[in-house]
């Protein structure tokens, strides 16, 4: 039988190390458990947050939006202080951001036209 492990020497500052040492500890896991474990943990993150930007991306695309083209108001005078604040506010958030407020947005849409309210 063959084992499938792979092993690998790395190089890392001691308070790293000891932090890593300090989890494992805590976690009741070995230190290569513990490395492994966040290892995985990490590239699951990074795993979602691309899988997350490829649908902030898409929906972008079919929204027809350039997050980086200037939105101009066709008449900003029809604007009130409210919403001066929110357009403001919506111009330096980030695109995860927008697409975070877009998301509550419509699931507050979605949950007063079902409750009858406006």
């Amino acid at each position: 039988m063959s084992d499938s492990r792979s092993s690998v020497t790395i190089r890392m500052p001691s308070d790293l190390k000891g932090k890593i040492e300090e989890r494992a500890k805590r976690e009741v896991r070995s230190l290569n458990a513990e490395m492994v474990y966040l290892l995985r943990f990490a590239i699951g993150e990074i795993d979602e947050w691309e899988r997350w930007q490829g649908q902030i991306n898409q929906l972008d695309m079919d929204l027809d939006f350039d997050p980086h083209a200037p939105h101009e108001v066709t008449n900003p005078r029809e604007l009130d202080a409210d919403e001066h604040s929110l357009l403001r506010m919506w111009r330096a958030m980030n695109e995860g951001e927008r697409f975070a407020i877009r998301v509550v947005a419509e699931r507050l849409a979605e949950k007063s036209s079902s409750d009858g309210t406006a």
